[in-house]
């Protein structure tokens, strides 16, 4: 997740009527979950939020979704899941269920929903609630905390919750860490040491990336192994 700029209201309001200006609104909010169900399987859920169906989303071009999968430790090439598109329900509140096999264990996935035209095209939608392109991004490991949802360094304290920002030679992103567990982070704000950060992740593209912490282990910026050791469960280091 790219950290929300915060513009003056009137170049806000401006910046808006640009990007709107003949363009189809969306008034929604694109979330998603990834959670490890067997040995083997990974379940991905989705919704999209309409949030006001008398003026419905509009773009008539987007059809639907693609599910990609990759390792963001590598960097490695997006892999598309579905087959056929995944069909959108126009104007209303709707979602789905996928079940994944990932190619290898011990591996943190990366998942990113991708709104498409018929023609697989990302569909970029323009709003005041839903950031462009509005691809909801998951990450999830089997077994279910084997691996980091990200690697990176304490950068920003908001006072309620502190920013994590991601080691910049792999692909891992932003999340925000709220209270309680934000407090054991806090010491480590500005220092430039990297942490391995294990846990639950809330993707929403209005809320943004939230990491509810199970626990984090130092590591330089870098290749994650697949054997790693713990600090321990943050839940218990917090009693």
């Amino acid at each position: 997740m790219r950290p929300r700029l915060r513009l003056l209201p009137a170049l806000a309001l401006a910046l808006a009527l640009a990007l709107t200006a003949g363009v189809a609104h969306a008034h929604g909010d694109l979330t998603g979950t990834a959670n490890a169900i067997s040995a083997t399987e990974i379940q991905i859920q989705w919704q999209w939020y309409e949030f006001d169906p008398p003026d419905p989303t509009g773009h008539p071009e987007w059809v639907g979704y693609d599910l990609y999968r990759r390792n963001p430790a590598e960097c490695s090439p997006w892999v598309r899941l579905n087959a056929e598109i995944i069909p959108r329900v126009p104007g209303a509140t709707h979602g789905g269920t996928i079940v994944d096999v990932p190619p290898a264990p011990l591996v943190t996935w990366q998942y990113e929903l991708r709104p498409v035209d018929a023609a697989r095209n990302v569909v970029y939608l323009i709003g005041g609630y839903c950031e462009p392109p509005c691809a909801a991004n998951m990450w999830e490991s089997i077994p279910k905390l084997a691996g980091p949802v990200t690697v990176g360094t304490i950068g920003l304290d908001v006072g309620w919750a502190v920013y994590i920002i991601p080691c910049p030679d792999a692909c891992w992103y932003g999340f925000v860490v709220p209270e309680p567990e934000a407090s054991l982070l806090r010491p480590y704000l500005g220092t430039g040491e990297a942490f391995r950060f294990y846990g639950d992740e809330f993707f929403g593209t209005f809320e943004g990336s939230y990491l509810y912490l199970d626990r984090f282990e130092p590591a330089p910026c870098g290749p994650v192994p697949a054997a790693r050791p713990s600090w321990g469960r943050v839940k218990t280091l917090y009693r």
